[in-house]
């Protein structure tokens, strides 16, 4: 019988506080099930290959830890990406250690060999922000639908709108001066940012295209955005962009009235999409 005394401990802690150097005594087999971080990057990487219709061996996965006050004790930065012909397709999102995933985001990028004289290799473009959107496979499937088509529309905007004005320009000049078409893809609508980067003040005004074609446009102003549905005022606007688009391309177009010489411009575009 030993003379010492021995103060009862609870299970799974060393006696003496976080600095005892006596481990544990209790033994035992631990059963876990799988890690549910892992499990929900594993997911997004099936879901993202699905959906680009590729192999799960093309999906890459990039791993890279937060701040505890942006996703928790834990918490990774996740990106997942694969190839869709010649663009990169990829996913970012936070992964909580329980396996939540959340803050989702998309990106295409592709070479731009064309632009090399301007010292641009490459070009990309973004999903918009949506803080709410969620990594589960119906959510990234909707997406890539979305951010594959956005990219395919604006390669056709950039080859027959955006690259001519920056060829034509000083590479020092090119990025910033040009009357830009950006394009975004929202839950299957297609919407189209046009900003004239040669004004003092540039103020992008995005116009909404359904089949019918345009349908309102959303101006930004001193007193905040403005949103124009009605058909005369509409027509204003999109003069004004078709004239200050065709100018920057210097294209001598013949006198349109309202938006007819927008539009036309615009089906160059939109015609390499088909």
């Amino acid at each position: 019988m030993s003379d010492t005394t021995r103060n009862r401990q609870p299970a799974g802690l060393t006696t003496g506080g976080q600095f005892a150097t006596e481990p544990k005594t209790e033994t035992g087999l631990l059963l876990t099930g799988p890690d549910p971080q892992d499990t929900a990057v594993a997911t997004s990487a099936v879901a993202l290959a699905e959906a680009l219709g590729t192999n799960i061996e093309n999906v890459t996965i990039e791993r890279l830890p937060l701040a505890v006050d942006l996703a928790g004790p834990g918490g990774q930065l996740v990106r997942v990406s694969a190839p869709d012909g010649d663009t990169t397709v990829q996913l970012s999102f936070r992964a909580r250690a329980d396996g939540d995933a959340f803050d989702l985001d998309a990106r295409a990028e592709w070479e731009t060999p064309e632009l090399e004289d301007s010292g641009y290799k490459g070009d990309a473009t973004h999903s918009t922000y949506d803080p709410h959107r969620t990594a589960d496979p119906d959510t990234i499937n909707a997406l890539v639908a979305d951010i594959t088509r956005q990219a395919r529309v604006q390669r056709a905007f950039d080859t027959v709108l955006n690259n001519p004005q920056m060829d034509a320009l000083p590479a020092s000049r090119a990025p910033y001066e040009v009357v830009r078409v950006q394009v975004f893809v929202v839950e299957g609508r297609t919407y189209l940012e046009v900003t004239d980067g040669g004004t003092p003040r540039p103020r992008p005004v995005r116009l909404r295209v359904e089949d019918s074609g345009i349908v309102a446009a959303r101006v930004r102003t001193d007193y905040g955005d403005i949103t124009v549905t009605d058909p005369q005022e509409l027509d204003r606007v999109l003069q004004r962009l078709g004239e200050q688009l065709s100018g920057s391309l210097g294209r001598q177009l013949p006198q349109q009235p309202g938006r007819s010489r927008l539009e036309s411009l615009l089906a160059e575009g939109f015609g390499r999409v088909g």
